[in-house]
């Protein structure tokens, strides 16, 4: 059995063809597959997709998939009987660092001899902490306060947390669920005082827009209580 393989963005291109002897007389197919992954870099949450297929133009007439069997790191995770035979496993408390996935591919067609890629064709893909953005505000006096008290929240980014390297680009400011104040640049400081506010619980939102590394937005709430 030879094997050759030619990795390009997130798909992986393998080629093998079986010349071994068997005693039912069929013919051995030739065979070839690609296979395509949705990354080779992934984090514990993430789903890891694999998909299968013959390379029609490189293999016998007729060579189809029967079924695939996945393993991480020599331990047996999936085994699909149907096509597209995709592998859609999501990690969870994964080792970060690199790990072996094993893809054993069963095949054949009308007229050939059934066969089974005996090694099965192993790929290195990399566990990593998954990139997220932390923060840090600043509420003054606190996030208790009364009618007619100034009341400030900063939004900052909690830089020993955040896995990416980002900065805040706009900050809108939302009480319960009411855009208050839209600002864009440092500091990003939402001031208030409030005067006829319900007493009791309220929401406070900050939407982040961050660019750099990755150009995304997200929203964290807090519970502002506002006192006798």
């Amino acid at each position: 059995m030879s094997i050759r393989g030619l990795r390009y963005q997130n798909r992986t291109k393998i080629s093998h063809k079986l010349k071994q002897s068997q005693d039912n007389g069929l013919p051995i197919p030739t065979a070839h597959f690609t296979t395509n992954f949705s990354s080779f870099e992934v984090s514990n949450g993430d789903f890891l997709s694999i998909t299968p297929a013959v390379d029609v133009a490189k293999s016998s007439p007729g060579v189809e998939i029967r079924s695939v069997q996945y393993l991480w790191d020599d331990k047996i995770i999936s085994t699909e009987y149907s096509a597209p035979f995709t592998l859609n496993y999501k990690l969870e408390e994964q080792t970060l660092g690199k790990h072996t996935v094993t893809i054993r591919i069963a095949y054949g067609g009308a007229g050939y001899t059934d066969m089974v890629t005996p090694d099965g064709f192993k790929y290195e893909v990399n566990v990593v902490e998954k990139k997220r953005i932390a923060v840090a505000p600043v509420f003054s006096p606190s996030k208790e306060i009364r009618n007619g008290e100034p009341f400030s929240c900063e939004a900052k980014l909690n830089e020993q947390k955040t896995t990416m390297n980002v900065a805040i680009s706009k900050v809108v400011f939302l009480w319960d669920d009411y855009t208050m104040e839209e600002i864009e640049k440092s500091p990003f400081t939402f001031e208030h005082v409030f005067t006829n506010e319900t007493i009791g619980k309220h929401k406070l939102t900050l939407h982040y827009y961050v660019t750099g590394e990755v150009n995304d937005d997200a929203y964290f709430s807090y519970e502002i209580t506002i006192k006798e």
